[in-house]
């Protein structure tokens, strides 16, 4: 896994992130296991998805294995490629947008130019 800042917003996608890291560092998810006091089956149900919840403690502790840190970031305002994609497609169809639970891409681009203060 490359050393970029990569938005993970549910623990599924943490937990496929973990997994990535480890299978990219050849490690054994019982060598995980022995270095963070996890159980296999905690593990195993964090990498594939169906955790139900894990202590912030655990996962710091599975991080700091993976010489990695939590960051808190805010979320972006700006449209993601798929978001614009999925608006382009729609448009091209003629099919009716459903109703956004964020304003469309251009919209908050405009809104956040109106915001900006004269330089």
């Amino acid at each position: 896994m490359a050393n970029t800042l990569t938005p993970l917003r549910t623990l599924e996608e943490v937990g496929r992130a973990i997994r990535a890291l480890r299978l990219a560092q050849n490690r054994t998810q019982r060598d995980l296991c022995a270095a963070t006091g996890l159980s296999p089956r905690a593990l195993s149900a964090l990498e594939s998805g169906a955790a139900g919840d894990m202590r912030l403690q655990t996962l710091l502790k599975v991080l700091r294995y993976f010489r990695r840190q939590l960051m808190l970031a805010p979320e972006s305002t700006l449209p993601t490629l798929d978001q614009l994609d999925f608006e382009r497609d729609l448009a091209r169809r003629g099919t009716p947008e459903p109703t956004p639970s964020a304003p469309p891409a251009r919209a908050r681009a405009r809104t956040s130019r109106r915001r900006r203060a004269p330089e």
